[in-house]
């Protein structure tokens, strides 16, 4: 899956959603932002190794590098 496919096909992400994409063991955040900006658009085609899903309608999406 990528986080384009995350971002198309699950209800949990909206337009106020904070997405945080994170790489490597150290969770290390690249980029957060919403998913209509340019900064997590430029990741969508990046495959994801996992996500976690906060009730502040926080998502983290952590990315394979």
């Amino acid at each position: 899956m990528t986080v384009g496919n995350l971002i198309e096909k699950n209800s949990i992400i909206d337009d106020n959603t904070t997405i945080i994409i994170r790489c490597d063991t150290n969770f290390h955040v690249i980029t957060s932002g919403n998913w209509y900006e340019d900064n997590i658009l430029n990741y969508l085609n990046k495959e994801i190794e996992g996500f976690t899903w906060e009730k502040e309608n926080i998502v983290y999406i952590d990315i394979i590098e």
